[in-house]
Protein backbone atom coordinates (compact mmCIF):
# COMPACT_ATOMS: atom_id res chain seq x y z
CA UNK A 1 0.00 0.00 0.00
CA UNK A 2 1.10 3.41 -1.21
CA UNK A 3 1.61 6.59 1.48
CA UNK A 4 -0.90 9.12 1.47
CA UNK A 5 1.78 11.87 -0.39
CA UNK A 6 3.86 11.05 -3.40
CA UNK A 7 7.05 13.18 -3.02
CA UNK A 8 7.86 13.32 -6.90
CA UNK A 9 10.69 15.84 -8.46
CA UNK A 10 10.97 16.46 -12.21
CA UNK A 11 14.74 17.12 -13.18
CA UNK A 12 16.24 17.77 -17.05
CA UNK A 13 20.08 16.01 -15.95
CA UNK A 14 21.50 17.51 -18.34
CA UNK A 15 23.86 14.59 -19.04
CA UNK A 16 25.83 15.22 -15.86
CA UNK A 17 27.48 18.66 -16.99
CA UNK A 18 25.38 21.05 -15.05
CA UNK A 19 25.28 24.53 -16.14
CA UNK A 20 28.71 23.96 -17.95
CA UNK A 21 28.47 24.36 -21.73
CA UNK A 22 28.68 20.46 -22.69
CA UNK A 23 29.01 17.30 -21.38
CA UNK A 24 32.29 16.45 -23.83
CA UNK A 25 34.33 19.11 -22.47
CA UNK A 26 34.47 18.17 -19.02
CA UNK A 27 36.38 15.70 -17.56
CA UNK A 28 35.08 12.15 -15.77
CA UNK A 29 35.71 13.41 -12.46
CA UNK A 30 33.78 16.74 -12.92
CA UNK A 31 30.64 14.57 -14.24
CA UNK A 32 30.69 12.18 -11.64
CA UNK A 33 30.68 15.20 -9.01
CA UNK A 34 28.08 16.96 -10.37
CA UNK A 35 25.87 13.43 -9.79
CA UNK A 36 27.01 13.21 -6.28
CA UNK A 37 24.92 16.68 -5.99
CA UNK A 38 21.99 15.46 -7.57
CA UNK A 39 22.26 12.83 -5.67
CA UNK A 40 22.87 14.57 -2.29
CA UNK A 41 19.84 16.77 -3.77
CA UNK A 42 17.22 13.99 -3.98
CA UNK A 43 18.10 13.28 -0.29
CA UNK A 44 17.68 16.19 1.33
CA UNK A 45 14.08 16.77 -0.22
CA UNK A 46 13.28 13.09 0.54
CA UNK A 47 11.72 12.85 -3.28
CA UNK A 48 9.66 9.25 -3.56
CA UNK A 49 10.07 9.16 -7.36
CA UNK A 50 12.27 10.73 -9.60
CA UNK A 51 11.56 11.80 -13.30
CA UNK A 52 14.67 12.75 -15.01
CA UNK A 53 15.52 13.26 -18.59
CA UNK A 54 18.96 13.39 -20.39
CA UNK A 55 19.59 10.73 -18.79
CA UNK A 56 22.97 9.30 -19.90
CA UNK A 57 23.65 5.12 -20.42
CA UNK A 58 27.53 4.21 -20.50
CA UNK A 59 28.70 7.31 -22.80
CA UNK A 60 32.20 8.28 -23.45
CA UNK A 61 31.40 11.38 -22.82
CA UNK A 62 30.00 11.78 -19.17
CA UNK A 63 31.79 8.76 -17.36
CA UNK A 64 30.95 5.28 -19.21
CA UNK A 65 28.36 4.50 -16.52
CA UNK A 66 24.50 5.10 -16.75
CA UNK A 67 23.62 8.01 -14.61
CA UNK A 68 20.05 6.49 -13.66
CA UNK A 69 21.78 3.02 -11.88
CA UNK A 70 24.16 5.25 -10.10
CA UNK A 71 22.12 7.61 -8.66
CA UNK A 72 19.82 5.35 -7.66
CA UNK A 73 22.75 3.67 -5.68
CA UNK A 74 24.03 6.69 -4.09
CA UNK A 75 20.06 8.18 -3.26
CA UNK A 76 19.06 4.78 -2.03
CA UNK A 77 16.22 4.05 -4.69
CA UNK A 78 15.11 0.30 -4.69
CA UNK A 79 13.81 0.79 -7.97
CA UNK A 80 14.83 2.72 -10.99
CA UNK A 81 14.17 2.07 -14.90
CA UNK A 82 16.34 4.15 -18.21
CA UNK A 83 14.75 4.29 -21.36
CA UNK A 84 17.32 4.63 -24.43
CA UNK A 85 15.93 7.12 -26.49
CA UNK A 86 19.23 7.93 -28.48
CA UNK A 87 21.73 5.11 -28.74
CA UNK A 88 25.37 6.27 -31.47
CA UNK A 89 28.15 4.85 -31.30
CA UNK A 90 29.37 5.04 -27.39
CA UNK A 91 26.47 7.43 -26.72
CA UNK A 92 22.86 6.31 -25.55
CA UNK A 93 20.52 8.70 -23.18
CA UNK A 94 16.74 9.45 -22.58
CA UNK A 95 14.65 9.44 -19.49
CA UNK A 96 14.28 7.68 -16.44
CA UNK A 97 11.91 6.78 -13.22
CA UNK A 98 13.67 6.14 -9.66
CA UNK A 99 11.33 5.65 -6.97
CA UNK A 100 11.55 4.22 -3.23
CA UNK A 101 8.46 3.03 -3.25
CA UNK A 102 7.55 -0.49 -5.93
CA UNK A 103 7.61 0.46 -9.38
CA UNK A 104 5.93 -1.75 -11.45
CA UNK A 105 4.46 -1.97 -14.79
CA UNK A 106 7.40 -0.39 -16.65
CA UNK A 107 7.36 1.07 -20.19
CA UNK A 108 9.97 2.89 -22.10
CA UNK A 109 8.97 4.28 -25.71
CA UNK A 110 10.87 6.46 -28.41
CA UNK A 111 9.24 8.61 -30.53
CA UNK A 112 9.16 8.92 -33.98
CA UNK A 113 12.19 10.50 -35.43
CA UNK A 114 12.68 14.69 -35.34
CA UNK A 115 15.56 14.76 -38.01
CA UNK A 116 17.96 16.86 -37.58
CA UNK A 117 17.40 16.97 -33.87
CA UNK A 118 17.72 13.85 -31.55
CA UNK A 119 15.01 11.84 -31.22
CA UNK A 120 13.38 12.24 -27.37
CA UNK A 121 11.33 9.76 -26.04
CA UNK A 122 9.26 8.84 -22.25
CA UNK A 123 9.31 6.03 -19.50
CA UNK A 124 6.72 5.46 -17.48
CA UNK A 125 6.15 3.27 -14.10
CA UNK A 126 3.11 2.49 -12.00
CA UNK A 127 3.15 3.21 -8.44
CA UNK A 128 0.50 3.11 -5.51
CA UNK A 129 -0.88 6.06 -3.98
CA UNK A 130 -3.16 5.15 -0.50
CA UNK A 131 -3.89 1.77 -2.94
CA UNK A 132 -4.20 3.17 -5.96
CA UNK A 133 -1.90 2.29 -8.88
CA UNK A 134 -1.08 5.74 -10.68
CA UNK A 135 1.50 5.94 -13.64
CA UNK A 136 4.39 8.29 -13.20
CA UNK A 137 5.40 9.12 -16.93
CA UNK A 138 8.86 10.60 -17.41
CA UNK A 139 8.93 12.86 -20.90
CA UNK A 140 10.99 14.88 -22.82
CA UNK A 141 9.79 16.49 -26.27
CA UNK A 142 11.43 17.82 -29.30
CA UNK A 143 12.89 21.43 -28.47
CA UNK A 144 12.68 22.80 -31.44
CA UNK A 145 9.64 22.17 -33.54
CA UNK A 146 6.01 22.56 -32.04
CA UNK A 147 4.59 20.60 -34.60
CA UNK A 148 7.19 17.66 -33.75
CA UNK A 149 5.71 18.21 -30.05
CA UNK A 150 2.15 18.32 -30.93
CA UNK A 151 2.88 14.71 -32.37
CA UNK A 152 4.69 13.34 -29.09
CA UNK A 153 2.02 14.51 -27.26
CA UNK A 154 -0.79 12.93 -29.42
CA UNK A 155 1.82 9.75 -28.40
CA UNK A 156 1.25 9.75 -25.06
CA UNK A 157 -2.42 10.33 -24.83
CA UNK A 158 -2.65 7.23 -27.06
CA UNK A 159 -0.71 5.61 -24.41
CA UNK A 160 -2.74 6.86 -21.60
CA UNK A 161 -5.99 5.64 -22.51
CA UNK A 162 -4.48 2.73 -23.27
CA UNK A 163 -2.92 2.09 -20.25
CA UNK A 164 -6.06 3.45 -18.40
CA UNK A 165 -5.10 4.50 -14.82
CA UNK A 166 -4.47 7.91 -13.12
CA UNK A 167 -1.34 9.83 -14.38
CA UNK A 168 1.53 12.17 -13.16
CA UNK A 169 2.79 13.31 -16.27
CA UNK A 170 6.53 14.78 -15.26
CA UNK A 171 9.51 16.59 -17.30
CA UNK A 172 10.93 18.54 -19.60
CA UNK A 173 7.91 19.54 -22.40
CA UNK A 174 10.20 22.17 -23.60
CA UNK A 175 6.99 24.11 -24.14
CA UNK A 176 5.45 27.07 -21.93
CA UNK A 177 1.40 27.16 -21.20
CA UNK A 178 -0.23 28.73 -24.14
CA UNK A 179 -3.20 27.86 -26.70
CA UNK A 180 -1.54 24.87 -28.95
CA UNK A 181 1.55 24.60 -26.79
CA UNK A 182 2.28 21.03 -25.90
CA UNK A 183 1.48 21.16 -22.25
CA UNK A 184 -1.97 22.75 -22.63
CA UNK A 185 -2.79 20.66 -25.84
CA UNK A 186 -1.40 17.29 -22.96
CA UNK A 187 -3.24 18.44 -20.16
CA UNK A 188 -6.96 19.31 -21.74
CA UNK A 189 -6.46 15.83 -23.90
CA UNK A 190 -6.27 13.96 -20.87
CA UNK A 191 -8.33 16.28 -18.34
CA UNK A 192 -4.85 17.07 -16.68
CA UNK A 193 -4.67 20.08 -14.25
CA UNK A 194 -1.02 21.44 -12.83
CA UNK A 195 0.04 24.48 -10.19
CA UNK A 196 -0.84 28.14 -11.38
CA UNK A 197 -0.23 27.61 -14.85
CA UNK A 198 -0.74 30.82 -15.71
CA UNK A 199 2.10 32.14 -13.50
CA UNK A 200 5.82 31.78 -14.39
CA UNK A 201 8.22 29.73 -12.53
CA UNK A 202 11.34 29.72 -14.43
CA UNK A 203 12.67 26.18 -14.74
CA UNK A 204 15.30 27.07 -17.76
CA UNK A 205 16.85 30.17 -15.79
CA UNK A 206 18.60 31.30 -19.15
CA UNK A 207 15.69 31.85 -20.55
CA UNK A 208 13.61 32.72 -18.01
CA UNK A 209 10.90 30.17 -18.75
CA UNK A 210 8.46 27.62 -17.89
CA UNK A 211 9.37 24.32 -20.04
CA UNK A 212 9.06 21.50 -17.16
CA UNK A 213 5.90 20.53 -15.44
CA UNK A 214 4.66 18.18 -13.22
CA UNK A 215 0.57 17.88 -14.81
CA UNK A 216 -1.65 15.24 -12.77
CA UNK A 217 -5.60 13.59 -13.21
CA UNK A 218 -8.15 15.15 -11.86
CA UNK A 219 -8.41 12.38 -9.09
CA UNK A 220 -5.19 13.55 -7.86
CA UNK A 221 -4.12 16.81 -6.27
CA UNK A 222 -0.88 18.74 -5.53
CA UNK A 223 -0.67 19.95 -2.68
CA UNK A 224 2.78 21.69 -2.75
CA UNK A 225 4.71 22.50 -5.46
CA UNK A 226 8.35 24.11 -5.58
CA UNK A 227 10.83 25.16 -8.46
CA UNK A 228 14.25 24.22 -6.21
CA UNK A 229 17.12 27.10 -6.26
CA UNK A 230 19.98 23.97 -6.48
CA UNK A 231 21.95 24.46 -9.54
CA UNK A 232 22.49 21.26 -10.59
CA UNK A 233 21.63 21.49 -14.12
CA UNK A 234 20.86 23.73 -16.75
CA UNK A 235 17.24 23.41 -15.48
CA UNK A 236 15.78 23.65 -12.32
CA UNK A 237 14.07 20.82 -10.35
CA UNK A 238 10.29 20.59 -10.09
CA UNK A 239 9.40 18.86 -6.60
CA UNK A 240 5.43 18.14 -6.23
CA UNK A 241 3.46 16.88 -3.04
CA UNK A 242 0.81 14.91 -4.70
CA UNK A 243 -1.65 12.81 -3.00
CA UNK A 244 -5.36 11.83 -3.62
CA UNK A 245 -7.92 14.50 -4.54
Amino acid sequence: MGGHVLTVLSLNLAHGRAERFHQALIRNATIHSHLEEVASLLDRVGADVVAVQEADGPSFWSGGYCHVKRLAERASYDWHHRGTHVKWPGIQYGTGILSRRELIDTHSQPFARTIPTPRKGLVIGTVSIEGMEVDVYSVHLDFARPGARRKQVRQIVDLANARKRPVIIAGDLNSGWKPGGAAQVLSEALDLHTWRPDQLFPTFPSLGVRIDWVLVSRSLAIHEHRVLADRVSDHRAILARVGLR
